[in-house]
C-alpha cells in the first residue's frame, strides 16, 4: 500500500487567522460607512424638510392671500404674499433640529418650539380653510427621499 508524505494542515492556523482578521476590518469599515452615510441622511432630511416646509407655506394661495397680495385686501402687517403668509409667525416657527447620540440619529422638523392653534386649522384645514399640508407634505417628500438614500447607502458601503 503506497502511502504519501504528510506536507502538514492546508490552509494553516495563521492563514484563516488573517482571513478573520481581514472580514472583520471589512465589516467594521461597513458599518462605519454605514452610520456615516445615515448621519448625513437623518440631518438632511430635518433641514430640507424646514425648507421644503416654508415653502409649501410660501405657496399654498388662498383667497385672502390672493386678495391680499391684488391690494384689494387691507392688512395690518403689510404683507403681499398670496401665500399663508400674513404676520408671518407661521412660517417663522417652522424649524428644525438634529442630534446624535452613539448610534443614534434624531432629525425633525416642523413647528418644533411653538405652535398656535392657527398652525394646525391652516395644516388640517377646515370647512372654511382649505388645508396647506406644509407638514405632512414636506415629511412625505423627505421620507421617501430619506428611504431612497438609506438603501443606496447600503448598496454603496
Amino acid at each position: 500500500m503506497a502511502r504519501r508524505a504528510s506536507r502538514g494542515p492546508i490552509g494553516g492556523g495563521s492563514s484563516a487567522q488573517a482571513v478573520i482578521g481581514k472580514l472583520i476590518t471589512q465589516v467594521q469599515s461597513f458599518e462605519q460607512n454605514i452610520k456615516d452615510a445615515a448621519e448625513q441622511i437623518v440631518e438632511e432630511f430635518a433641514h430640507d424638510g424646514e425648507r421644503d416646509m416654508e415653502e409649501i407655506i410660501q405657496h399654498a394661495v388662498t383667497p385672502t392671500g390672493e386678495r391680499r397680495a391684488a391690494g384689494l385686501d387691507a392688512n395690518r402687517t403689510g404683507s403681499t404674499s398670496p401665500g399663508r403668509i400674513d404676520s408671518g409667525l407661521m412660517i417663522n416657527q417652522v424649524s428644525s433640529e438634529f442630534s446624535e447620540g452613539g448610534n443614534t440619529f434624531t432629525g425633525e422638523f416642523g413647528w418644533t418650539k411653538e405652535v398656535e392653534d392657527y398652525f394646525l386649522l391652516q395644516e388640517n384645514g377646515t370647512k372654511k380653510i382649505e388645508a396647506m399640508h406644509a407638514l405632512q407634505g414636506a415629511n412625505v417628500k423627505q421620507r421617501e427621499l430619506a428611504i431612497h438614500k438609506l438603501i443606496q447607502a447600503g448598496k454603496d458601503a
